[in-house]
C-alpha cells in the first residue's frame, strides 16, 4: 500500500507523557501513524511537571557547572521508556541523542546554528522510528545545553524545516480555537495564518511558544490533539494547520493575567531604561503618571526598581484582554459602546493587527461574559 508520507516529525508534549500508560498510548499512536508514513522523527518533551522539578533544584545548586545536564535529564526519561514500548510492539526504533546528530547551539539564550541532515538520514535507514529528545542541544564546547521554555516545540519545527517534512506537535488540545474553550464553546479553526499565531503567542496563548513560531519556515505544521484515538487520516482532518497564505477573516481572543501599575511621575526615559530585562506593555502616558503592565513573575524585581528610585505606585491586577485579527480594530470600536465602561484607566494599545484592553479582575464573571458577547458580536 502507497503511504501518504516518507518522512514525517511528530511532537509530543509533556501531559501525554507524564503517566506510564500515557506513553504506552503514545506507541500505540505511532504505530497506527507507520500506516501512513515510512518512517517518523519522534521529538519527546520531559513528562509533565518534570523539568519545573528539575530546576527548582537547580536553583538550589548553583554553584554546580553545567546544571543545564540536570534539568534536561525528564526528556530522557520519556525517550528511554518510549523507545522500550516501540520494540515491544516489534517497531525499529532507537533514540538519536543529541550528541550523535548533533544539535549545535550558541549564545546566551542557545540558539540552534547546526543540525545534521546527513545524521539523520542515515539514522533513519536501519530505524522506522527515531527519537529525539526535545530541549536539549549541544554548544560548540560540547556541553549539554537547554532550549528556551517551549523547546521541544522549537526542535520538532527546526528538524521538519531541515527535512523539508510535516510536522505535527501533539498537545492537549485539539487545535486552534477562536477564544479558550474553557471560557465558550467556539468552533476550532482549520487553517490558520502563521501570523496571527504569532501575535496571539506574544499576547498570552500557550498553543505554541513564540521562539518555535520564529523558526517556522514553508513546511506544513498541524496542531492535534495526544489524547484521541482516531485513525491518522481523521487526526489530520480535525487537526489545525499552521500557514502563511491563509488569508484570516476570523479574530481571535485572548485573556492574561498582569499587573498595571500606575506609577507617579513624568520621568519615562528614567522608568524605561531601568527595566531592562523585565518584559513590559501597554505602556501610557499621563500628565502627572504613567501606566506600564508587566508580567506578575516580575513583580517583586520591578518593585525594587521603584523604592530604589522612591517612586510612588499604585498595582491594579488585570486581564489583558487581546483582539487580533485583520479586522480586529475595526470589530473593537463597532463593539466600543458595549466594551468602554470596562475599560480600566481608558487604556487601549493597537498595532496593525491586534488591539488591546485592560479589566480589574475581580471582575472575572463580567470579563467572561464580555468575551461571550464580543465572540458572537464579531
Amino acid at each position: 500500500m502507497r503511504k501518504l508520507y516518507k518522512i514525517i516529525v511528530q511532537k509530543f508534549g509533556g501531559s501525554s507523557l507524564k503517566k506510564i500508560g500515557f506513553i504506552n498510548n503514545i506507541s500505540k499512536k505511532i504505530e497506527k501513524w507507520l500506516d501512513i508514513s515510512k518512517k517518523i522523527i519522534v521529538i519527546v518533551s520531559a513528562p509533565y511537571g518534570i523539568t519545573d522539578l528539575l530546576s527548582n533544584i537547580n536553583k538550589k545548586t548553583k554553584g554546580f557547572k553545567n546544571n543545564d545536564s540536570l534539568i534536561s535529564i525528564g526528556e530522557n526519561i520519556s525517550s528511554v521508556l518510549l523507545n522500550n514500548f516501540l520494540n515491544n510492539r516489534k517497531i525499529r526504533s532507537e533514540i538519536l541523542s543529541v550528541y550523535k546528530i548533533p544539535i549545535v547551539t550558541e549564545g546566551k539564550y542557545s540558539d540552534i546554528v547546526y543540525i545534521s541532515k546527513k545524521n539523520i538520514k542515515e539514522y533513519l535507514k536501519n530505524n522506522d522510528v527515531l527519537i529525539i529528545n526535545g530541549f536539549q542541544s549541544i554548544n560548540k564546547e560540547g556541553n549539554i545545553k537547554t532550549l528556551k521554555r517551549g523547546g521541544s516545540d522549537t526542535t520538532a519545527i527546526c528538524i521538519s524545516s531541515l527535512m523539508k517534512v510535516p510536522c505535527f506537535l501533539f498537545k492537549d488540545v485539539n487545535g486552534i480555537y477562536q477564544v479558550d474553550p474553557k471560557i465558550i464553546k467556539t468552533n476550532k479553526v482549520t487553517k490558520v495564518n502563521i501570523r496571527h499565531v504569532r501575535e496571539m503567542s506574544k499576547l498570552g496563548a500557550k498553543v505554541i511558544s513564540l521562539e518555535s513560531i520564529k523558526k517556522i519556515k514553508s513546511q506544513s505544521i498541524f496542531i492535534l490533539s495526544s489524547f484521541t484515538s482516531n485513525s491518522p487520516k481523521k487526526e489530520i482532518k480535525n487537526s489545525t494547520q499552521l500557514c502563511y497564505k491563509e488569508n484570516m477573516n476570523k479574530n481571535f481572543i485572548v485573556k492574561k493575567k498582569e499587573l498595571l501599575f500606575d506609577i507617579k511621575s513624568k520621568k519615562v526615559k528614567m522608568i524605561v531604561t531601568t527595566i531592562r530585562g523585565i518584559s513590559f506593555d501597554m505602556l501610557n502616558l499621563r500628565k502627572n503618571n504613567i501606566y506600564i503592565c508587566i508580567n506578575e513573575e516580575d513583580k517583586n524585581k520591578f518593585i525594587n526598581i521603584l523604592k530604589k528610585k522612591l517612586i510612588k505606585y499604585k498595582i491594579y491586577k488585570v486581564y489583558k484582554i487581546s483582539i487580533i485579527g485583520n479586522r480586529s480594530i475595526n470589530d473593537f470600536f463597532i463593539n466600543f459602546e458595549l466594551i468602554k465602561k470596562f475599560i480600566l484607566k481608558k487604556i487601549i494599545n493597537s498595532l496593525e493587527i491586534k488591539i488591546s484592553f485592560l479589566i480589574r479582575r475581580k471582575n472575572i464573571k463580567i470579563i467572561n461574559k464580555l468575551i461571550k458577547k464580543l465572540t458572537k458580536e464579531i
